[in-house]
This record gives structure tokens, C-alpha cells and sequence, in this order.
């Protein structure tokens, strides 16, 4: 549930909603949902994603980070107004946590914090928590990873010792009259 208010102070907008959060940076009636796609169709991809970010609508950010190719990605972040980073390090945050694109996230995760250090680091009591979230997203990527890795090397292990073993098998039978073969 939510509602506004138009007072002498300005619009004022409630929700019971968390996860809805209003950021008005730079609102004007050109920022519409609409124009974020025509940008984007027109690789105005910093224009597109500052967009998306001002009207925080979750699926037209994912949109745009998604749409962005992995050469443009440094560029991008370097662009990112200060003032919208730690949102959108709260929105890749919850990526993490969920979608399949972990390496593209993960990308813009370290091209946003080391390009933007400085202004983040004056911030640091208020990122915190952000911090913590991403640590803990990608450290549990990192041990799903490391047992993948794991499992992976000892099925290799098998399959090669398998191979071994045919091949020493088929060399057996067939003695001195070997074919051509791999083994």
C-alpha cells in the first residue's frame, strides 16, 4: 500500500513497501521507462542506466546491465554519477544473490568499487551494510565454485584412470598385433 501527498514542501510519497525505494536525482518528464529503452536501442548505454537508476524500477535496471556488452562495462561504471553508485551497488547486490549472470555482476561489482573508492570510502558508515552483503553473496558463490571445481577434477580423475585402464585391457588382447589406435 502506498500513497502521495502534494504539500507546500514538495511531493511526498508513503509505502509499506521496503523494497520499493524513490530516489528523485534528477526526475524530469523525459525520464520515463520509454525513453530508458530508446536509449539503450541507441547504445546510449550511460543515458539508459542513469535513467533506470532514477526511476529505480528493478526490471528496467536489470534490463539495461544486462544489455550492456562486457567491452563497454568499464566505460559505464567510470560514468556512473557518485550519487547513484551505492544504489546501484545495492541492486547488483541482490543480483548476486540470484541470477544466473554471476561473472557480469561480479565485473561491474569490481569496476564500481575501484573506480568509484574515494567517494564510497567517505560514505563508509553508511555502505556497510552493502559491503557486508556483497561479501557474503560472493563468498558463497566462491564455496559453491570451489566444490564445483572439486567435483569436476575428481570426475576427470576417474575418467582418465577408466581410459587407462581400457587401454592397458585392449593392448592385453591383442598383444603384438596392435592396430593403430590412441591408447
Amino acid at each position: 500500500m502506498s500513497w502521495a501527498a502534494a504539500t507546500g514542501e514538495g511531493l511526498l510519497i508513503y509505502s509499506l513497501d521496503q523494497q520499493l525505494m524513490f530516489h528523485p536525482f534528477d526526475l524530469s518528464r523525459s525520464v520515463t521507462p520509454d525513453a530508458v529503452v530508446e536509449a539503450l536501442f541507441a547504445r546510449e548505454y550511460c543515458t539508459a542506466l542513469v535513467m533506470a537508476l532514477t526511476l529505480n524500477e528493478s526490471m528496467l535496471i536489470k534490463q539495461v546491465l544486462e544489455a550492456i556488452s562486457q567491452i563497454n562495462v568499464a566505460v559505464v561504471a567510470n560514468s556512473v554519477p557518485s550519487q547513484q553508485v551505492e544504489l546501484l551497488l545495492e541492486f547488483i547486490a541482490s543480483q548476486l544473490e540470484s541470477s544466473r549472470c554471476f561473472e557480469r555482476y561480479l565485473c561491474w561489482c569490481s569496476l564500481l568499487l575501484s573506480r568509484h573508492a574515494l567517494s564510497l570510502k567517505q560514505r563508509s558508515s553508511t555502505i556497510s551494510r552493502l559491503v557486508q552483503t556483497l561479501q557474503r553473496s560472493i563468498s558463497r558463490h566462491l564455496s559453491d565454485l570451489g566444490s564445483l571445481s572439486n567435483d569436476n577434477t575428481h570426475l576427470l580423475q576417474f575418467l582418465v584412470s577408466v581410459g587407462d585402464a581400457y587401454c592397458l585391457n585392449k593392448s592385453e588382447h591383442l598383444g603384438d598385433h596392435r592396430e593403430p589406435s590412441l591408447c
